[in-house]
């Protein structure tokens, strides 16, 4: 799906454009996704484990662009990507199809900026749009800032997915299943 490109400003009044994934931007996302493996412990991937090639990369984009109801939305401040977000059907069998998931990524020095509200806004609006009628994802138990997001916008907790990530060290993280009637 494309998203018609829009501006936004965050609170401290930077402008940001949030934008469809593009195919050329195939190789910033991979130095994009490495950097928030670094950020954040909450992700699924490792510093370092992201090793996609930019032809699998602009393959993976230009699938999802091609998919009417699928969307990976970029989040620019001037030429440099910062954020991702994305909605992706659950599954294209008909029993299924009324169902999303959703992912939001956000580079640390960009955070409590209103960013991740206004990704939110976008990828609600966008599953509405396209006919969706719930949107679910996974959040690790101790992830409070994004928990504190999805439940300001509707998220409810409906199970809980003991150590579902196993870290280099050993531990584990839990995560929340939750859902989101639109």
């Amino acid at each position: 799906m494309i998203l018609q490109e829009k501006k936004i400003f965050s609170k401290s009044g930077k402008p940001f454009t949030f934008r469809s994934a593009d195919v050329d931007d195939a190789a910033q996302m991979i130095e994009y996704l490495n950097q928030i493996s670094l950020d954040t412990p909450y992700l699924t991937n490792e510093p370092g484990e992201v090793t996609l090639s930019v032809d699998d990369e602009e393959k993976f984009l230009t699938r999802i662009k091609a998919d009417a109801r699928s969307l990976m939305l970029v989040v620019l401040h001037g030429d440099e990507i910062i954020g991702a977000a994305n909605v992706n059907p659950v599954s294209s069998k008909p029993r299924m199809c009324h169902r999303c998931s959703i992912g939001i990524s956000l580079k640390k020095p960009f955070w409590n900026e209103g960013i991740g509200s206004e990704m939110m806004k976008t990828l609600i609006k966008t599953a509405t749009d396209v006919g969706f009628e719930q949107m679910e994802l996974e959040v690790v138990v101790e992830n409070e800032r994004a928990l504190a997001l999805y439940k300001k916008f509707g998220f409810e907790i409906c199970g809980r997915h003991p150590h579902d990530m196993k870290y280099k060290d050993g531990t584990y993280a839990d995560v929340f299943l939750m859902v989101k009637a639109l």
